[in-house]
C-alpha cells in the first residue's frame, strides 16, 4: 500500500526523517523537470529543486495536516523559479555574455512524428523538443508557469489556481494566451514547426 504524501508529511513533522526522504525520492525528479521547463537551464533547475526541499525541511511545521502536499510543493518551486527569472532579467542588462543552454539535457519534451522512423525519428524529436524548450523561455513567465503546470505536469485548473495563487478564470485565460504565444514563439524559433499541434 502506498503511503500518502499527507501521511508522510505528518510523520516527518513528528521527527521521522525517513518520511522526508521518501517524499524527496517521490518528487525530486518532477520538481527538477518542472523548474527546468520554467528556466531552460538544467544546472539551475537542480539547484532550485534542492532549495525547494530545504524549504520543505525547514518549514515542515507550516504544513497543515489534511492538506494536499503536491500543490504546496509546486507553489514553493514556482515562486523560486519566478524569482530566478526576475533575477536573470535584472542581470541581463549588465551581462554581455548570454551563453546558450547545454544540448545534452536529461529533461526534454517528447514529441512523436509517426511519419519518421529510426534515427530520423530521434533527430526530429530532438529538434522539436529543443525548439519548444527555446520557445517556452521566450514567453512571459505569467503564461509560462500555467502552461508547464497544465501541459507538462497535468494539473487541473483548480490546482493551478492554488499553486499560483490566482483565480481559476485567470488560469484559463492565461493558458489560452500562453498557448497562442507559444505557437508564435515556436514559429520564430523554428519556422519548420509552424503546423505543429500544441
Amino acid at each position: 500500500m502506498i503511503t500518502s504524501d499527507d501521511e508522510l508529511m505528518c510523520r516527518f513533522q513528528k521527527g521521522d526523517e525517513t518520511a522526508f526522504r521518501r517524499l524527496l525520492e517521490r518528487y525530486q525528479d518532477r520538481i527538477i523537470n518542472f523548474v527546468f521547463r520554467m528556466l531552460g537551464d538544467e544546472d539551475t533547475a537542480m539547484d532550485i529543486a534542492q532549495e525547494v526541499f530545504v524549504k520543505i525541511y525547514l518549514n515542515a511545521g507550516r504544513y497543515l495536516p489534511g492538506s494536499r502536499f503536491a500543490p504546496w510543493l509546486y507553489r514553493i518551486a514556482s515562486n523560486l523559479a519566478i524569482n530566478e527569472i526576475r533575477r536573470r532579467k535584472r542581470w541581463r542588462f549588465i551581462s554581455i555574455d548570454e551563453s546558450a543552454s547545454s544540448d545534452d539535457r536529461n529533461y526534454s519534451f517528447e514529441l512523436a512524428d509517426e511519419s519518421a522512423t529510426g534515427a530520423d525519428e530521434v533527430l526530429l524529436q530532438k529538434e522539436a523538443s529543443d525548439s519548444i524548450e527555446k520557445a517556452m523561455t521566450k514567453i512571459p513567465v505569467k503564461y509560462r508557469a500555467p502552461l508547464v503546470l497544465r501541459e507538462i505536469e497535468g494539473y487541473d485548473y483548480d490546482e493551478i489556481s492554488q499553486i499560483l495563487n490566482i483565480p481559476r478564470g485567470t488560469v484559463k485565460s492565461r493558458l489560452n494566451r500562453g498557448r497562442a504565444l507559444l505557437k508564435t514563439a515556436l514559429y520564430r524559433v523554428n519556422p519548420a514547426l509552424k503546423t505543429a499541434a500544441l
